[in-house]
């Protein structure tokens, strides 16, 4: 028996954890703003609440609408991924009662807020920057994309049509594989060989990959079990027509028909 695989590694940012938190920044926002505004703190956090409640209730439906099927996949990738969407699910439901009920409680009781503070520089550099998008917002005319209504659909409708082309097209896959030009190889042989015959049939499996248009070098050794182990390092990409899925491909038809 003979597995082949390529040598990759992958890189993975874990951006889930601002779920959890931001239906309760974006209550907490909102009842900061009524505050600037001149409210007291219970009536900024009731009218905040009730102003911004449907919000963080279908952003916390939608989040979890996106996890829940998860729960329901079968195979390795319904496994592996089970016990996230449960996790996930629940953190996002128990941030949203939170955002609706704790967050604005306590801001009615402990939210400080002095007009008069004064800030850092950095702070007061990121307030104008915001401050300035917000008034370029304010000031930015949309009676163009009102009365130009039909390119307006006729652009979305081109970007929806793209969005599928690209959805049907792009190449999908559990691990994505990387090409990286390296292949290692496992072998197993039958518990009753002999270390001489599995070394030779290690030597007849290198050598007989070596004759492979697509790979520069091989190596291979057997353990000192039935198992044995085969390296490949590929050509440079520009000089061979396969890429590493290909060349495995390749060499796991060619190398299960080496005798044992």
């Amino acid at each position: 028996m003979l597995a082949i695989a390529s040598h990759s590694s992958a890189d993975g940012v874990d951006a889930l954890g601002c779920f959890v938190v931001d239906d309760a920044i974006v209550m907490l926002e909102n009842i900061v703003r009524y505050r600037e505004m001149g409210k007291p703190r219970m009536e900024a956090a009731l009218l905040a609440s009730k102003e911004i409640g449907f919000t963080i209730v279908s952003m916390t439906i939608s989040l979890v609408a996106v996890f829940v099927p998860v729960l329901f996949m079968g195979g390795i990738v319904g496994r592996l991924l089970h016990e996230f969407a449960v996790t996930i699910t629940v953190a996002i439901l128990i941030s949203g009662f939170v955002s609706l009920t704790l967050t604005p409680m306590l801001g009615s009781r402990f939210l400080r807020f002095e007009p008069a503070e004064r800030h850092g520089v950095v702070y007061d550099a990121f307030e104008r920057g915001f401050n300035g998008i917000t008034h370029a917002l304010r000031s930015f005319n949309c009676s163009a994309s009102c009365v130009t209504t039909f390119i307006t659909v006729l652009f979305a409708t081109a970007m929806l049509g793209g969005t599928v082309y690209l959805f049907m097209t792009m190449p999908t896959g559990f691990i994505p594989s990387q090409d990286t030009g390296f292949i290692q190889g496992a072998s197993l042989a039958s518990q009753d060989i002999s270390f001489e015959s599995h070394g030779q049939t290690s030597a007849r499996r290198c050598r007989h990959s070596g004759t492979r248009s697509n790979v520069e070098r091989i190596g291979a050794f057997a353990g000192d079990s039935n198992q044995g182990f085969l390296f490949a390092m590929m050509k440079p990409r520009p000089e061979r027509k396969l890429n590493v899925d290909q060349v495995m491909m390749e060499l796991r038809g060619s190398l299960s028909a080496v005798p044992a």
